[in-house]
């Protein structure tokens, strides 16, 4: 048996139409990579109402044999959320190296090919992408500047946009999981990232500029919702380990603040400057202007 290169995790829900999107370029990328056996795709089923008999003949009618033969059908016994599905695709996975997507991402053909010759050299890779807003019918850049990948803009800035932005080693897992919502949604990905940097303070990473991945927004989507976001940052800055992150902890308070002022919590002049600092990053206001004007 060869050994697996790469985990790919992808959580399911209802929407099969975005799935079979999502792994048709998955397997365009895989192609390209020249990788035919060496990778599983984990498929977790958190729809109970889809039936596993009419997902797996979904996909087997959609895709060969030798690709259907590589995939791990899972399934939850109940609803259970996007979080707790990544963390059993986690739980199971074999590769070398691990890429999560949402069923309604994409990756472009030069995905896999770029993002695991830069893990030659690196432990964690972040490339960039675009918004596909479906609503509005336009698309922008999630980066037009290279983001800083330091532990202290993790903790400040919420630049990692997408958990398929990101392939990294299977190494770097360890007790890293996502953490399930505890009353809202939408910013279990960003705390999964922020958690891996504070367990693993010196992994190597790295930023490929060339787009590669897109994500799509929609109605669907709980990250569509920003106070949703900006209230589930809050809850899961609560239940983040306070010793893995004491040394940061200044940090961290600068961002409850600016959350804070979001959330009309606290409009105090320090919680006023601190959401200025995280509302008018550049990256951030390039994408405001440009979804709203030239896109």
């Amino acid at each position: 048996m060869s050994q697996i290169r790469l985990s790919i995790i992808i959580p399911f829900y209802k929407q099969i139409d975005f799935l079979l999107r999502g792994i048709r370029s998955v397997k365009v990328s895989l192609d390209k990579a020249q990788i035919s056996t060496q990778f599983e795709l984990i498929v977790i089923n958190d729809s109970p109402s889809f039936s596993q008999i009419s997902l797996h003949e979904n996909l087997k009618n959609n895709f060969d044999k030798s690709f259907v033969d590589c995939i791990v059908f899972l399934a939850n016994k109940e609803n259970y959320g996007v979080a707790i599905s990544r963390n059993v695709g986690l739980d199971c996975a074999k590769g070398e190296c691990i890429h999560i997507l949402d069923q309604d991402d994409e990756i472009s053909e030069d995905f896999y090919l770029l993002t695991l010759q830069a893990l030659e050299k690196a432990d964690w890779v972040l490339c960039n992408g675009y918004f596909q807003n479906q609503n509005l019918n336009k698309k922008h850049l999630i980066y037009y500047f290279r983001p800083s990948l330091s532990i202290d803009n993790f903790i400040l800035d919420d630049f990692v946009r997408s958990p398929g932005q990101v392939v990294f080693k299977s190494s770097l897992i360890k007790n890293c999981r996502f953490k399930p919502p505890i009353k809202y949604k939408g910013a279990d990905d960003r705390f999964f990232w922020i958690l891996m940097y504070g367990l693993t303070p010196n992994m190597k990473t790295t930023h490929l500029s060339k787009p590669l991945y897109s994500a799509h927004l929609h109605d669907d989507n709980f990250s569509h919702d920003s106070q949703e976001l900006y209230r589930s940052s809050k809850e899961l800055w609560d239940a983040m380990p306070v010793d893995v992150f004491a040394p940061k902890q200044k940090l961290m308070n600068r961002n409850k603040l600016a959350i804070d002022y979001v959330l009309n919590l606290n409009r105090s002049l320090p919680a006023f400057i601190e959401y200025l600092r995280y509302k008018y990053r550049i990256n951030r206001m390039l994408r405001f202007i440009i979804k709203y004007t030239f896109a």
